[in-house]
């Protein structure tokens, strides 16, 4: 196997002979030191030989994708409209961190092995996190700058998710608003039910906000009554996989409730 190389200048190419092409990318794969049989066609790896010859009766026969199509006349639909209910809260958040230095006596000796040596330590400093509700309207941005930024942030969060949660669960419902006269319009000439979109006869209700008492729509009866709010309040963060997780993600520890992330 060849593989073609160009300089960074692109002034000059060659060509370099790949001899065992698992050993030159088994460790961007996996990290485990078993033996990898790939596929020179499409590089898919395998854990045993016989498995890539099975492989390989497909690979080398057809183009570098196998289509597999749904069998004739079958279909499939969402189903799940008692689900899709925009959410009626959100939260947004980042945070800044400074890096403060770690002493450190590891001597640096070149006839050593290699080691990692921890100099600096990311410390977030303050946060801005933002909540919005689905008619729009916000409250004023919390924010905090402090070196407890990652304490204060996840009691700030807390605080919120409890006081919606109280008022999701609250037993009142605020009543539907007296509807104006385009709305009346609307729900005595729609066909389709607002929230599954099929047929609506005779089978039909006013859907309407349960935390604002506004008018939705027109909707089948059970469809209005398996309409509900969403169990989770979602929380956007800032380059959260990539780094902002480890900032705050111990402090919910020091709270006993049940946390999903």
């Amino acid at each position: 196997m060849l593989i073609y190389c160009l300089s960074k200048k692109k002034t000059n190419t060659h060509y370099c002979w790949i001899k065992d092409l698992p050993r030159l990318v088994s460790s961007q794969i996996s990290q485990h030191a078993h033996k990898m049989w790939i596929c020179n066609r499409c590089l898919q790896h395998f854990g045993r030989e016989d498995l890539l010859n099975k492989h390989r009766e497909d690979c080398n026969t057809h183009d570098a994708v196998k289509l597999e199509l749904p069998e004739p006349g079958t279909v499939i639909r969402f189903k799940d409209f008692n689900c899709s209910m925009k959410v009626p809260f959100v939260y947004y958040a980042d945070f800044e961190c400074c890096l403060v230095p770690i002493a450190s006596d590891h001597p640096y000796q070149m006839d050593q092995q290699s080691f990692t040596r921890k100099y600096q330590k990311h410390n977030a400093i303050s946060f801005c996190m933002y909540g919005v509700s689905e008619d729009g309207v916000s409250k004023p941005p919390i924010k905090y700058f402090g070196v407890d930024a990652a304490h204060v942030f996840v009691k700030s969060l807390m605080e919120e998710l409890v006081r919606i949660n109280e008022l999701y669960q609250s037993e009142a419902i605020v009543p539907m608003q007296p509807m104006t006269k385009e709305q009346k319009q609307m729900f005595e000439t729609a066909t389709t039910c607002h929230i599954c979109g099929n047929y609506l006869g005779d089978d039909r209700v006013r859907d309407h906000n349960h935390l604002t008492g506004l008018f939705r729509g027109a909707a089948h009866n059970k469809c209005n009554i398996n309409f509900k709010k969403p169990r989770f309040i979602p929380v956007f963060i800032h380059n959260l996989a990539g780094y902002d997780t480890h900032l705050f993600i111990k402090e919910f520890g020091k709270f006993q409730t049940q946390i999903s992330l």
